[in-house]
């Protein structure tokens, strides 16, 4: 959790505080942060609990957060235009629908994602045994 940049407030999940709906800059916060934020909102938002991330036994998970790195490495270390990074990755998961590619121009938030996505995986794995 971080502190709202105007009273104080502790931060929740999004971009805003929960208190006074300030807008609060991931900047503030650390990657592992940031990271255990997205998690949150996949679940609470999206619905992708543990019982579903335990559907995704053939590496899915692992796949997109790979395609979210690659989209962040070509926004840094190739300058790519959002049209480039757009478009679906080879190695999206064949069997998720095209329409969870949802790739950012800010790399931060594709690392964002990527982490989330490994997050889950190591807690569908650790599931496993």
């Amino acid at each position: 959790m971080a502190n709202c940049e105007t009273n104080g407030h502790l931060r929740g999940v999004g971009d805003k505080c929960m208190m006074c709906k300030t807008p609060m800059s991931p900047l503030r916060m650390s990657g592992s942060q940031m990271i255990d934020n997205e998690r949150t909102r996949q679940i609470t938002s999206e619905g992708w609990t543990a019982q579903h991330d335990d559907e995704h036994d053939d590496a899915q998970l692992v796949e997109a957060a790979r395609a979210y790195t690659w989209a962040a490495l070509c926004v840094v270390k190739f300058r790519a235009f959002s049209l480039d990074i757009k478009l679906l990755p080879n190695d999206w998961p064949k069997e998720w629908d095209k329409g969870w590619w949802k790739p950012s121009d800010d790399p931060i938030r594709n690392l964002t994602k990527a982490g989330a996505l490994i997050a889950a995986e190591i807690d569908r794995l650790q599931r496993m045994g």
